[in-house]
C-alpha cells in the first residue's frame, strides 16, 4: 500500500485484499498463510464481469462514487459464500449479519497492490490516530506519570514481565 491511512490498524499486517491462500486459512483456521492469527477474512467481493481481469488496474469508489484508490489485479478467485458463512460464523442462519452481507455481495474476490488516492481527511483525535507500526513503537515506551508505578507494579503482580 502507498498511504499510511491503508490498511487500518485492525487489518495489519495485511497490505491488500486477502488472497485465496489466505482467504482459505482464515476460514479454516483463523490464521494467515503466514501462520499469523488473523480471525475474519478482509476481502473486496465483487460480480464476475469482463471489466476485471488479471493484470489490469480498477478503480475502487465509496457510495457516493469519490475515487478512493486504483488496484492492479494480480490474482482472482471465486468464493463458496454459503461455506464460507458456516466456518466463519460457525451457523448458516440469514439472520446473521455476516451471512447476510455475503449473500448480497458477488462471488469474485480480486486481489492486488492499492495505491491510495487521497487519505480520507481526519480531523479528530489526530494525536491518537496512529499506524500499527507507531502504536507499537508507542507501547513499547516506558511510561512516565503518576500512575506508572501502578502500571508496573500491577503488571509484577500478575506475572506480566516474566
Amino acid at each position: 500500500m502507498t498511504s499510511s491511512s491503508w490498511p487500518p490498524a485492525g487489518y495489519s499486517p495485511l497490505d491488500r485484499f486477502m488472497s485465496r491462500s489466505d482467504f482459505e486459512r482464515v476460514v479454516g483456521e483463523m490464521r494467515l498463510a503466514t501462520g499469523q492469527l488473523f480471525p475474519i477474512p478482509v476481502v473486496l467481493p465483487v460480480d464476475r464481469t469482463p471489466a476485471v481481469r488479471l493484470d489490469q488496474e480498477v478503480a475502487l469508489r465509496d457510495a457516493h462514487n469519490e475515487l478512493l484508490g486504483i488496484m492492479r489485479v494480480d490474482e482472482a478467485y471465486e468464493w463458496d459464500r454459503a461455506a464460507s458463512a458456516q466456518q466463519v460464523s460457525r451457523h448458516a442462519r440469514r439472520a446473521h449479519p455476516l451471512v447476510r452481507r455475503d449473500a448480497a455481495v458477488g462471488r469474485g474476490q480480486p486481489v492486488g497492490p492499492l495505491q491510495i488516492s487521497l487519505p480520507l481527511p481526519r480531523h479528530d483525535f489526530r494525536d491518537l490516530r496512529l499506524t500499527p507500526a507507531e502504536t507499537r513503537v508507542r507501547l513499547a515506551r516506558p511510561r512516565r506519570g503518576p500512575m506508572s508505578s501502578h502500571s508496573r507494579r500491577g503488571t509484577r503482580c500478575i506475572g506480566a514481565h516474566e
